[in-house]
């Protein structure tokens, strides 16, 4: 190649961040040599691939700043997605909050129609995958742990995770662009299709292993979040931890008029009720169906809900229960118009409380 010709050279190198070090020293050689020839260097890089350790960084610093232009290519935005594939199936909002606008994996994710929370395409997978093994091994095994949190993560919750390590990782994986340091000092995945990609590395029973540890960890927290608490001890599958703290969640979201969230709680719960004493797995098939009803989901299930709840009361002679969700049966027959049954569980109810063998309470 004859850098002398009179003839303008266009030299084009694509993602640099990947460069072997004989293309790095070519960039070192033209960039002190550039000024001087009648060449076009262009180069394109992920620049959330780059940080100060990165071999890239000093052949970046020594080009000529009077002879290079750098081109930023902002990140997508959600009406720039909708252009993109104005006809798909895919939500764009949410398209966009889990990539954060980044061209790769939106193009790829616009390209299946596969749903995004059940499953990832192999190139997407494999993007992550190539970023994650060049990481140490500690470092990977804290995004790993991290990943099964899809929240933002205190520094509290990473020193009970990690003990006093646990800092060095977060901001390791800061360095690396894998994390972020959000306005409140708490640590969060890039954008959540990495979080999604990194959990997809861990197996079924690790992950069970791990949210043990996490839903331990948040119980030492000053400020656990109840929420938190019952989605990583029904991944743990831990029962008892579900029982007891998915009826708190689930009444302070309905303290809060967020009847679905509640319902929500209560429904994770039933998932153990078999491990349950009979009176609170009564009391949590009588608030699912409550909550579930009020959010006007007036379905088979919550009709059996109450059978259910019925059935648990009887066996603790608990006749002001029974004959409550015997009122209840009568209601949701009568919204769904099915006149005869409501006729029938609303005389039902009235037998059971004029017999009046149980206290109100």
């Amino acid at each position: 190649m004859r850098l002398t010709s009179r003839s303008p050279i266009i030299l084009v190198f694509e993602d640099v961040h990947w460069a072997d070090n004989a293309t790095l020293d070519l960039f070192r050689f033209l960039g002190r040599r550039i000024s001087f020839l009648n060449c076009l260097l262009i180069i394109s890089f992920r620049d959330d691939e780059i940080n100060d350790q990165h071999p890239l960084r000093p052949v970046l610093d020594v080009l000529p700043s009077a002879h290079t232009k750098r081109i930023i290519v902002e990140p997508l935005t959600e009406e720039g997605i909708t252009q993109l594939a104005p006809c798909s199936k895919h939500d764009f909002a949410k398209l966009h909050e889990i990539t954060a606008g980044n061209p790769f994996f939106v193009t790829e994710l616009l390209e299946t129609d596969d749903q995004i929370d059940k499953s990832l395409p192999a190139s997407v997978r494999d993007a992550i995958n190539a970023r994650l093994i060049r990481l140490g091994q500690q470092e990977r095994n804290f995004l790993e742990t991290i990943s099964l949190i899809p929240h933002a993560i205190s520094q509290e919750l990473v020193d009970n995770l990690c003990g006093p390590t646990g800092e060095t990782f977060a901001m390791a994986c800061v360095d690396r662009n894998f994390l972020v340091i959000d306005s409140h000092g708490d640590f969060r995945f890039r954008h959540e299709l990495a979080r999604l990609g990194t959990l997809a590395r861990v197996s079924v029973n690790q992950q069970k292993i791990l949210h043990s540890e996490i839903v331990t960890a948040l119980e030492q927290c000053n400020d656990n979040n109840i929420g938190s608490l019952v989605h990583h001890a029904a991944g743990a599958l831990d029962g008892s931890r579900v029982l007891r703290y998915a009826p708190m969640a689930a009444k302070n979201a309905a303290d809060l008029g967020a009847h679905q969230e509640a319902a929500s709680y209560l429904a994770t719960a039933l998932r153990f009720v078999d491990e349950a004493p009979t009176e609170l797995a009564a009391q949590l098939y009588d608030d699912w169906a409550y909550e579930t009803g009020l959010a006007l989901q007036i379905d088979d299930e919550v009709i059996e809900a109450r059978r259910h709840a019925i059935t648990l009361w009887r066996a603790l002679d608990r006749k002001d229960k029974v004959g409550e969700n015997l009122r209840w049966l009568s209601r949701l027959h009568w919204y769904r118009g099915e006149a005869a049954e409501a006729g029938h569980f609303s005389n039902e109810a009235i037998k059971v409380l004029e017999s009046g063998s149980s206290p109100l309470c």
